[in-house]
């Protein structure tokens, strides 16, 4: 038994992440305000958490956790990945998705995003900065043993495919990909919470 838990929610598409252009709208109940500021706090900790306060056991220079940070007018889709296949989707207005990872392909997917971003630690510098992107641009965090590590383009550039940052962008995609093709499983056709399963 497992338990996604969802946070109510307003958002609205990204241009460059058709995967998610269907997602529908969810109103933020009046006692649930604050729901923007939980998002932040859980994308927070696995930019800060230790690997093994989280129960994962890592080797020396590699990736185990991937935050990817698609932000657009009006707010951020943030996308984290670990190594366990945890797999979660934290929106900047409020709510998400919790526990996508439970699912074989979703976990599966996750842990080819982190791989790559392992594949690709020599073109990623040290994190500056965890605020999110500006509008247009995805930005990617990588953690490992011993440093965060970012990176940051244009989803224009990164979705046509040249870019260096390119195979990353997709395997991310692939993740949120995963999770909606788990939810058209279900039935629901889109990303969505389910409570008890």
């Amino acid at each position: 038994m497992h338990t996604i838990v969802w946070i109510p929610m307003v958002f609205a598409a990204i241009a460059a992440a058709a995967v998610v252009a269907a997602l529908s709208r969810r109103e933020i109940p009046s006692d649930d305000s604050d729901s923007g500021v939980v998002t932040e706090q859980l994308r927070s900790q696995a930019l800060f958490a230790r690997a093994g306060g989280i129960g994962i056991k890592t080797t020396p220079g590699e990736a185990w956790a991937v935050v990817m940070d698609s932000a657009y007018d009006g707010g951020c889709i943030s996308l984290v990945s670990l190594i366990n296949g945890s797999t979660s989707v934290y929106f900047s207005s409020g709510g998400g998705i919790i526990g996508a990872g439970t699912h074989e392909p979703v976990a599966e997917a996750s842990l080819a995003f982190v791989r790559q971003a392992g594949a690709i630690l020599e073109r990623l510098t040290p994190a500056s900065s965890t605020e999110h992107p500006s509008a247009g641009h995805t930005r990617f965090l990588v953690r490992t043993d011993s440093a965060l590590l970012s990176a940051e383009a244009r989803e224009r550039d990164l979705g046509q495919g040249s870019h260096p940052l390119s195979e990353l962008f997709y395997a991310g995609q692939n993740v949120i990909a995963a999770i909606r093709q788990r939810d058209a499983t279900a039935g629901t056709g889109r990303l969505r919470a389910i409570e008890s399963r």
